[in-house]
C-alpha cells in the first residue's frame, strides 16, 4: 500500500489491533503519563488509558470532525508521551487528508513524542492510492507507531490478528508486553491473515469500490465529504426518507433492514 522501507524487523503480529494498542501504550507509557487524543474518540482506547493510570487529554474536534494540529501543541507537556490519531476514523468515520497526517507527524518530531495511528480501516479508505506519506520520512520509525488489524480487513473478526509497525527498539519493549498475555495470536489466524494478503487483494479492491458510492453519498448528507460506512450511529440519525432513498437507489449494496426503519 505504501511502497516503504518496511521491513520484518519493523512488525509485530498481535491478537487484534487493540493488543497492539495496549502493546504500544504499554511501552511508550508509565501511570501518570498522559496521550492526546481526539475526541470523540474509540471507547476502548480511552477505557485502557485509564486502566493503565494514563491520562487522556481531550483534543476537541470542529463541526468537521477533524483534529487541529496547532491547538495540540497547546496541550503538549512535560508528561505527555504521544498522541493517538485513528484514520479513517472510529467512531465517526472521517479520513484524515495526509497534509493533516503528515502535520502531526512533523508537530511529535519536533516535540519529541510519538505519532501513534491506528490504520483499522486503511483498507475501506476512499482513496484508492497510499492513504499518507508517513512511511517515506527519515527515520520515520523515530516518530510514528502504525496500528493495523487484519480482522476487520479480512473478516476475520472471530480470529484477533493484528499488527504494530514501529521501530525494532520500540518493539523490544511492545514484544515484553505480548509475552506476559497470550504470547502470540492463534495460528489459524494468523495462517488466515497471511492467506488473504497473498489471495484477497483483488477481492478487497473490489469491495472498497463497492462502498465508495454509499461514502460519498453519506458524507455529503453531513457536508464531511467522504466518510466511512462502519460509521452507523450518523446513518441512522438521517431522516428515514434519505436512508430509504439512498438503499433504493443502490441495490447492489447490502443495507442492513434495521437501517430501513423508521427511528423509534
Amino acid at each position: 500500500t505504501y511502497g516503504a522501507p518496511v521491513t520484518s524487523d519493523h512488525v509485530a503480529i498481535t491478537a487484534g489491533c487493540n493488543q497492539a494498542f495496549c502493546a504500544t501504550i504499554a511501552a511508550v507509557c508509565r501511570s501518570g503519563d498522559d496521550i492526546i487524543l481526539p475526541a470523540p474518540w474509540y471507547f476502548n482506547h480511552d477505557m485502557w488509558l485509564q486502566m493503565a493510570g494514563v491520562k487522556t487529554q481531550a483534543l476537541l474536534c470542529d463541526d468537521t470532525l477533524l483534529p487541529d494540529p496547532d491547538r495540540a501543541a497547546q496541550m503538549i507537556g512535560p508528561r505527555t508521551k504521544a498522541i493517538v490519531l485513528v484514520s479513517p476514523n472510529n467512531p465517526c468515520g472521517v479520513e484524515y487528508a495526509p497534509e493533516l497526517l503528515q502535520s502531526f507527524y512533523e508537530l511529535c518530531r519536533a516535540r519529541g513524542i510519538a505519532l501513534i495511528v491506528d490504520e483499522t480501516y486503511k483498507d475501506f479508505h476512499s482513496n484508492a492510492q497510499r492513504p499518507h506519506g508517513l512511511l517515506q520520512n527519515e527515520n520515520w520509525d523515530s516518530v510514528l507507531i502504525s496500528l493495523y488489524s487484519f480482522s476487520k480487513t479480512y473478516r476475520l473478526t472471530g480470529h484477533r490478528v493484528g499488527a504494530v509497525i514501529a521501530s525494532p527498539k520500540r518493539l523490544k519493549e511492545i514484544e515484553k508486553f505480548l509475552d506476559t498475555v497470550t504470547i502470540c495470536p492463534a495460528q489459524l489466524g494468523q495462517k488466515s491473515a497471511l492467506w488473504g494478503l497473498e489471495h484477497l487483494t483483488d477481492w478487497l479492491g473490489r469491495c472498497a469500490r463497492r462502498l465508495r458510492p454509499y461514502q460519498k453519498w453519506v458524507g455529503a448528507c453531513w457536508g464531511l465529504g467522504h466518510i466511512l460506512p462502519m460509521c452507523r450511529i450518523r446513518f441512522r440519525t438521517l431522516a428515514h426518507t434519505q436512508r430509504s432513498a439512498f438503499c433504493k437507489t443502490n441495490p447492489s449494496f447490502p443495507c442492513p433492514a434495521h437501517f430501513l426503519r423508521p427511528p423509534q
